[in-house]
Order: C-alpha cells, then sequence, then structure tokens
C-alpha cells in the first residue's frame, strides 16, 4: 500500500538525482486521493520552488506554515501550527496556537470526529508540556479541567492531573493518580 512516507521519501530520492516532474506527478496522483494530506501538500509546494533541492530552513519553514495556514478546520489548523512552533522553538506562538485549538475544542463533540479529538489531544498533550516546563500552572490547570470535561486521556482527566502532580514534585499523588488509571484501564501504554 502505498501511504504519506512512501511518496516522501519518493519526493526525498528525486529531488537527490533531479527527477523534478516524475515527483511532481507521483504527488498529484496521490493527492487526487488523498486531498487534505498536509504533508504531500508541502511537498507539492516544495517541488514548485525555483531550485527544490536548494530550499533553505526558513523557507521549508515558510512553505510548511502557509500550507499549514490553509486548513480549514480551526482546531486542526490551530494544532499543526502549534506543533510547527513548538519544533522551531517558538514557544510564546506554539501555545497561543495549541490554546486556540482547545479553547475552539470546548464547544465540539469531540465523539464525532476523530481528527477533531487527535488534534485537541495532541494540543492538550503539547500544551500541558509547555506550561509545565515554563512553571505556567494556570494553564496546566486549565488543561486538566479541559481534560476532564471532555475526557481527553480516556481517563477523565486522571493521567493530565498525574503528569501535572509529577511535574510539582507530588509523586505519591502521581503514582496514586495512575493506579487509578490502572484500575479503569488495566491495559494501558499510556499509564506505563
Amino acid at each position: 500500500m502505498v501511504n504519506q512516507s512512501s511518496i516522501i521519501n519518493i519526493c526525498r530520492s528525486a529531488l537527490t538525482i533531479d527527477e523534478i516532474q516524475s515527483a511532481k506527478q507521483i504527488v498529484e496522483k496521490y493527492l487526487t486521493k488523498f486531498p487534505d494530506d498536509i504533508g504531500i501538500k508541502i511537498y507539492k509546494q516544495l517541488l514548485s520552488e525555483p531550485q527544490p533541492g536548494v530550499v533553505t530552513q526558513q523557507r521549508y519553514f515558510e512553505i510548511q506554515e502557509k500550507i499549514i495556514q490553509s486548513i480549514s478546520n480551526p482546531i486542526v489548523r490551530a494544532s499543526n501550527l502549534g506543533i510547527l512552533y513548538k519544533s522551531s522553538n517558538e514557544t510564546a506562538k506554539a501555545i497561543e496556537q495549541f490554546n486556540i485549538a482547545l479553547e475552539a475544542a470546548k464547544s465540539v463533540d469531540l465523539t464525532k470526529d476523530t481528527t477533531v479529538l487527535e488534534n485537541v489531544r495532541i494540543s492538550a498533550g503539547n500544551l500541558l508540556e509547555l506550561a509545565l516546563s515554563t512553571q505556567k500552572n494556570d494553564i496546566a490547570e486549565n488543561i486538566l479541567k479541559l481534560a476532564q470535561e471532555k475526557n481527553l486521556d480516556d481517563f477523565h482527566g486522571l493521567f493530565y492531573a498525574a503528569r501535572f502532580a509529577a511535574a510539582k514534585k507530588d509523586f505519591n499523588g502521581a503514582l496514586a493518580k495512575v493506579d487509578e488509571c490502572l484500575k479503569e484501564h488495566p491495559i494501558s501504554s499510556q499509564a506505563y
């Protein structure tokens, strides 16, 4: 089966042997089946650059940002922008985008769209990590409330609470919360 990873590997190989046209055709064909694939859209734009094999890091970042900003779903867009900014060490921008995603999630039924749910979980997890690393406990507490309300961790917020307790060096409290998680779901990769 052809997947995103295969197409990206083909594009990378094509760039090294100057087979840009072939890569463009493959990308176009893939996008007819999966028109919302962000990674492939980024490679499509990359292949359209004047010299696709020598795109600077700054230009590559700009391409990623532009493609992600074109995503119509505000939660998916903000989550992906948050990941992009976090990977570029732009913590303030990442926090802003993750907050946008989580604020939008408050008014959405997350049981109806697994893509949106996954992006909310990604945003919450990343924002919690950033909040804990920058000691912004107010942000962490807001994430805990949302995790409880929307059951983001499948433990009604207990797993997020365990992470928060561990960050505050309350290891006994964290362990007790993980134990509660394991009672609820004895087989859980998160809790182990």
